[in-house]
């Protein structure tokens, strides 16, 4: 059997409310059999694992590639995505969270943007599903600051539009560090766009992600917190010595903002200590936050919750109560 073009790699823990829909968008990929999935149940209780053999045992002869493999605990999403790395074998790589689903065409359409452009990174748009909301975002505004953008919060770092060369996975060093699941993704991203040969735009919003508050990202707590500081600190290690070394400032008042705005009392007194040669700022005490979380993380790094608690009030009414 020849090689598959591209190995899509979905972690998943109990994600039973989400993973048909997910399951079907990718078995529904006009690539075929030139595709593979890699599912990892990474110690699921809820019988996801049951239902997505279920969906595949309803496609037969026709079932596209697929690899099903199991945690026989909770390790984490960094732990799963290692598992699904080690065990894909396409000439590109891409991931795709369980809650979440995707075009029929998407990746015949970034293999064919990766193919004619000779691009070994390929970054398409997305759709934010919240609710009834759907709001298209940009994936990449520049090639040339990819990067830097990625760092200051100006597109997103996770790797669910990102189809990516497998040789760059091979080459940029240490990938993730199993028990560190907030920006695990951000510390993978910004490397390979950084290592990354060409890397090509594909402005079509191919993936649909959408928001679930039940998510490790859509949760903040001390541990991701923890988790999300440990990043910054090594990605600002990493690119000290490259032209990006000016970028992880913001990337460091970004995150220093999160832990004030979601962070217990003590985790705030904590982040308040971070990176003092770094000033708290008003307008950019972080890039790509909204300006609710800009005035709330603002008053808690001066230890004043109450006034921004009236902020945020402030703010919501002028937005017409959104």
């Amino acid at each position: 059997m020849s090689r598959p073009e591209i190995s899509v790699i979905i972690p998943y823990y109990n994600a039973v409310r989400h993973i048909e829909r997910a399951a079907r968008s990718l078995f529904g990929q006009s690539l075929g059999r030139r595709l593979e999935t890699v599912w990892v149940d990474d110690g699921s209780t809820d019988g996801s694992a049951a239902l997505l053999h279920s969906i595949l045992s309803e496609e037969g002869a026709d079932a596209p590639l697929y690899t099903t493999l199991t945690h026989d605990h909770n390790r984490g999403s960094a732990a799963a995505r290692l598992t699904g790395l080690s065990a894909a074998s396409g000439r590109y790589i891409i991931f795709c969270d369980a809650d979440d689903y995707v075009d029929n065409d998407a990746y015949e359409t970034m293999l064919h943007t990766a193919c004619t452009t000779g691009a070994d990174m390929v970054v398409c748009d997305y759709i934010v599903e919240r609710g009834d909301s759907r709001v298209r975002h940009t994936g990449m505004r520049d090639s040339r600051s990819l990067t830097s953008d990625m760092l200051r919060g100006k597109v997103h770092a996770g790797l669910w539009n990102k189809l990516i060369a497998r040789h760059l996975f091979d080459s940029i060093g240490p990938l993730w560090i199993e028990g560190i699941d907030m920006w695990e993704d951000a510390w993978v991203t910004t490397r390979a766009a950084y290592h990354a040969q060409k890397t090509a735009y594909l402005p079509r919003p191919l993936y649909h992600y959408v928001s679930n508050p039940q998510s490790y990202t859509g949760r903040f707590s001390d541990k991701s917190i923890s988790d999300m500081l440990a990043v910054t600190e090594m990605l600002d290690e990493h690119f000290a010595a490259t032209p990006c070394r000016d970028m992880t400032a913001a990337l460091k008042r970004r995150a220093r903002a999160l832990a004030l705005y979601y962070g217990s009392e003590e985790r705030r007194r904590k982040a308040r200590a971070l990176w003092p040669d770094i000033p708290y700022r008003w307008l950019d005490i972080t890039d790509g936050l909204p300006p609710h979380q800009r005035a709330m993380a603002f008053c808690a790094a001066h230890r004043s919750l109450a006034p921004a608690a009236k902020t945020l009030e402030l703010i919501r009414r002028l937005a017409g109560g959104r």
